[in-house]
């Protein structure tokens, strides 16, 4: 078996629409596909696979890990939507905003995804019969590279943080645990959250984008 030839595979028909979305982020794709991930068959990713392994005993013990790692996966910007409404800022205001970043940002997350296409941890664990079980997750339908997750919550708390600068430091906080949980649910390799989180802070540079948020 040929480590480095297994990919992902075929996107969802849901996935397909997105890559097919054109986006004022897509002039960033050519730059952002110069980076990579180790390879299938490198030390790097078996040391990676094992500390998931860790990663994933250690939450099954941690019930109320367990519970927000699942709401950050099925429920990303309703979670930031309640966190606001704590302070007073209605879901409608904040809804808005999210909605329209998600929009913006998902062509080229999903166009990355899948010009990498690197498998799932569970998948390379497979061959290198590790005992890795991934908690089950409804954010996990595309390739692993880079976490989409990563770059939601960056851009989510870099733009909210701005329109609430009090909220700022608060915000960034659960981007951290959101990158977190990608590693403690068993779903992403950390090179897979570093490089989102990267990716995040581009979309976040780039003029139109920053006009368009008023960064």
């Amino acid at each position: 078996m040929d480590l480095d030839a297994i990919g992902y595979g075929n996107p969802t028909i849901e996935n397909l629409k997105g890559i097919n979305t054109e986006s004022y982020l897509d002039s960033l794709f050519a730059d952002l596909t110069q980076f990579t991930f180790p390879k299938n068959s490198s030390e790097a990713t078996r040391e990676e696979l094992n500390q998931l392994v860790r990663n994933v005993q250690a939450t099954a013990t941690d019930e109320d890990a367990r519970n927000l790692y699942s709401a950050f996966d099925v429920y990303l910007d309703e979670y930031y939507m309640n966190f606001l409404a704590k302070f007073k800022i209605s879901p409608e205001e904040s809804g808005k905003v999210l909605q329209s970043l998600h929009d913006d940002v998902k062509p080229l997350i999903l166009k990355l995804k899948y010009f990498f296409q690197r498998p799932r941890p569970y998948q390379l664990a497979y061959y290198y019969k590790l005992k890795l079980m991934p908690f089950t997750t409804l954010g996990a339908d595309s390739p692993s590279f880079p976490s989409g997750h990563a770059v939601y919550s960056k851009v989510y708390s870099e733009v909210l943080g701005n329109q609430y600068p009090e909220l700022y430091d608060a915000l960034y906080h659960i981007h951290n645990q959101v990158c977190d949980s990608r590693l403690a649910l068993g779903v992403h390799f950390q090179s897979d959250v570093d490089v989102g989180i990267y990716v995040g802070e581009r979309i976040c540079q780039f003029k139109e984008f920053m006009i368009k948020y008023q960064l």
